[in-house]
């Protein structure tokens, strides 16, 4: 089996835990977006700031080094609409949708790079639009309507789409680790961004206050998962097409669904999602379709 195949599953094992631990925090300890996402950056960078002096760190040549501060910085803002979806739908329907960024990363490729669309990829494109119709319709008592957190995850996958393809250019000539560092120096540049718009050092201040031990303890949990998950995402982005290692998060799609159906079912106390006959099978079969469309445009 390939190398990076695996860790590209491994990946998504972990993003899967790091998804309900998001929704749980978002909802229940941390209430804003941007202090979420602060927080959870802060906590990352002593992680960072461990690993940097054991790594050989190099200055790329401009456009690699500008291509891995964008991909970091773009990382963050698009952790807003993520956690905005966490806080308002199910993690189960916002995460498939995420999946639409492997669509604009083959477009991109195809614009950027020069490679030819074929039939098989309109189609996956169809099918992958269908399944998310499915996840983003809300039954009113008018007839239905498109629901606001998809059509904003639908929008942030473009820019997460952009961001795989950046990180890839990176990879083309540079070192894993030497990604790791700007890439995620990006990330924090991005962080002290946020920090300085009005408002939002008092509302992070607000939050830092009102910190329980049980949500110190869910951040740090989702903190080493999600550099389990980034390390393993990273190395298979520098060893596998891009397009592929995108197309393989669909796999995530499953296991956050097992995930959810097993705490709701046992642990209600944790995560209650409707697992409902009715809303099970409209979830498998659009989780059905996204994997069919994804297994489409590879």
């Amino acid at each position: 089996m390939m190398v990076w195949l695996v860790f590209a599953l491994l990946s998504n094992v972990f993003y899967s835990f790091v998804n309900v631990i998001d929704q749980l925090l978002r909802r229940n300890h941390v209430k804003h977006d941007v202090s979420l996402t602060i927080l959870w950056m802060v906590s990352f960078f002593f992680i960072w700031l461990a690993i940097v002096p054991f790594i050989d760190v190099t200055v790329p040549e401009t456009p690699k080094l500008l291509a891995a501060l964008a991909a970091g910085f773009i990382a963050v803002l698009v952790a807003l609409p993520y956690y905005y979806a966490l806080s308002v739908e199910e993690v189960s329907k916002v995460m498939p949708i995420w999946q639409f960024s492997s669509l604009f990363v083959l477009a991109m490729s195809a614009a950027f790079l020069g490679e030819k669309l074929l039939a098989k990829h309109y189609f996956g494109f169809a099918v992958m639009f269908v399944g998310g119709l499915l996840l983003g319709l809300d039954k009113t008592l008018k007839g239905f309507r498109l629901n606001k957190a998809v059509l904003i995850v639908s929008a942030a996958s473009i820019a997460w789409a952009v961001h795989l393809i950046l990180v890839k250019f990176f990879y083309v000539t540079e070192s894993f680790w030497n990604g790791f560092f700007w890439v995620y120096l990006g990330s924090f540049i991005g962080a002290a961004f946020l920090l300085m718009l009005p408002k939002n050092l008092g509302q992070v201040k607000k939050q830092v206050a009102a910190l329980t031990k049980k949500a110190v303890a869910l951040l740090l949990a989702a903190t080493v998962l999600t550099f389990l998950a980034e390390l393993t995402f990273l190395f298979a982005i520098k060893n596998g097409p891009v397009a592929l290692v995108s197309v393989v998060g669909g796999t995530q799609i499953m296991f956050l669904f097992i995930t959810t159906v097993i705490l709701s079912k046992y642990f209600p106390n944790i995560l209650k999602e409707n697992i409902g006959r009715k809303a099970l099978l409209t979830k498998l079969g659009a989780i059905a379709l996204m994997i069919v469309g994804l297994y489409l445009v590879s």
